[in-house]
């Protein structure tokens, strides 16, 4: 029997794809893991993590161009965050940048605030919609007797949430510290798709039905990530690191594609 060490990438919450049991997500370093969160050694922990994020958000989120992606591609760089802050919002663009000064973890932990903050606010946006959809059904039954029909609830679509690839590359940084045994379940539809088209080596495994299980290459996978990083990823990683297979498992639907 396969004991595999499951962890969901490259999107950080759960609540963006129905995941297998055990399945874990990677968590950035912030206090208060979920029971479900994974988190290896991170260049910033606890209340200092906590500080980063709050720095994030008062700078950028809370500016009159609201997205950090969005502030970037504006050409808005405030002065109030760290180099390697500024960097990893470059890499959310897919900017070229210096970066060789800042260690990559730190960039990568950075990129993964950035990832989070994204992911949670298409998140809330998607819960405020179907809020207001239900408040209309229901006031639509008291003032007509008849309840407007509420469609399901619906995830925030991959256009709404950062480019997979960012995530994947910072997941990637912290290779080292993911367990040999781990299998990644790819969370992101478009990121399936994209492994599916390139042809990589299918795996069998008696233990999983109607699922299919790719054996990717970490320099390959590195090098379907934004540029500026693969870079720093392809360096930094050992070459034992580089050669490493990966085990993908892809969601149903995909797989079978």
């Amino acid at each position: 029997m396969e004991h595999i060490f499951l962890l969901a990438a490259p999107r950080l919450h759960a609540e963006l794809a129905d995941l297998p049991d055990g399945c874990r997500t990677f968590w950035p370093g912030f206090p208060d893991k979920p029971e479900h969160g994974w988190q290896p050694e991170m260049p910033w922990k606890g209340p200092v993590a906590s500080a980063c994020l709050e720095d994030i958000k008062r700078t950028v989120l809370d500016g009159a161009l609201g997205s950090p992606v969005a502030a970037v591609n504006a050409g808005f760089l405030p002065t109030g965050l760290s180099e390697a802050e500024i960097i990893a919002l470059q890499e959310m663009t897919g900017k070229s940048v210096p970066q060789d000064s800042v260690p990559l973890k730190q960039i990568a932990q950075h990129l993964l605030m950035l990832v989070w903050i994204q992911e949670k606010q298409a998140l809330d946006m998607t819960n405020l919609e179907y809020s207001i959809a239900k408040k209309r059904s229901e006031l639509n039954g008291i003032l007509f007797g008849r309840k407007r029909l509420l469609q399901e609830k619906k995830q925030p679509d991959e256009g709404q949430l950062p480019p997979w690839q960012a995530s994947m590359a910072a997941i990637l940084a912290f290779l080292p510290d993911i367990p040999i045994d781990s299998r990644l379940y790819i969370n992101s539809s478009v990121m399936a798709q994209t492994l599916m088209e390139t042809g990589f080596t299918r795996r069998q495994s008696p233990q999983i039905q109607n699922k299919t299980i790719l054996r990717v290459r970490v320099a390959d996978l590195c090098g379907m990530c934004l540029s500026p990083f693969r870079r720093r990823l392809l360096m930094e990683l050992s070459s034992e690191q580089r050669e490493r297979e990966l085990e993908l498992l892809l969601p149903e639907n995909e797989g079978t594609a």
